[in-house]
């Protein structure tokens, strides 16, 4: 089973139990960033920052979970204009990333991550017709605690507040889902996390590169007849 244990928490999963509701109404526009920080220190390890060891950087080893919350809550990306770079360190791999999407939807989304900032948040932000989330800004656990909720009117509070009433506690990260895990053996039911939920987020990364390298957007899903279907690795890197 693919871990994305971003997706659990209190936080998280309230505002889940919200969109799913049909309460929140339309989706607009959603803000996502990974602001971290990696000194030269943290690439003195072998492995860290190659494209051998490590097939990307900030998109693969550090943003990929919190893009997959974006997707979690409002849908597949279904193109996505991004540039990567390399700007803080002297390393193979990117380090700062931006990208434009336009989701399933119609709702519109902007992904930005670097390792360059100078203190470590973890940030989402999304608008619908009738209410507004914004994440805790803790960086490695943005699921875990309780999001801001902004209703549009007090009636729309009022059905949040009777959605959420006797709300039982989800315990973030890795101890929900393995428990989920667990139960779907257990019982036969769904997995919490597929095989198709990690090809969503590698199809994200893909498309993050091609774009940038061709300065043109990328469709999605990705099919296979895309050139970077089998590998995004530049061709100077691969072995």
């Amino acid at each position: 089973m693919p871990i994305f244990q971003y997706r659990y928490g209190d936080g998280i999963e309230q505002v889940r139990k919200i969109i799913n509701s049909g309460l929140a109404g339309k989706p607009y526009v959603a803000t996502v960033e990974t602001f971290w920080k990696r000194t030269s220190a943290y690439y003195e390890v072998p492995w860290r920052g190659k494209w051998a060891t490590e097939l990307g950087g900030v998109l693969m080893t550090h943003a990929i979970h919190i893009h997959d919350i974006l997707t979690y809550l409002m849908g597949p990306i279904t193109g996505l204009f991004g540039r990567v770079a390399t700007r803080v360190n002297d390393i193979e791999v990117e380090d700062c990333v931006s990208a434009s999407c336009v989701l399933e939807s119609g709702a519109l989304a902007s992904l930005t991550a670097t390792l360059g900032n100078q203190d470590e948040i973890s940030r989402i932000r999304l608008a619908f017709e009738n209410v507004a989330f914004e994440s805790d800004h803790e960086a490695y656990s943005p699921g875990a605690k309780p999001w801001k909720i902004i209703p549009a009117n007090d009636e729309i509070a009022a059905k949040i507040a009777d959605l959420l009433k006797g709300w039982t506690h989800v315990p973030p990260r890795f101890e929900t889902q393995v428990a989920r895990f667990h139960d779907a053996l257990t019982n036969g039911t769904a997995l919490p996390v597929t095989t198709a939920d990690a090809r969503q987020a590698l199809e994200i990364v893909t498309a993050f590169y091609h774009s940038s390298e061709t300065h043109t957007e990328v469709s999605l899903p990705i099919g296979r007849d895309h050139p970077k279907y089998q590998s995004w690795v530049p061709a100077a890197f691969r072995t």
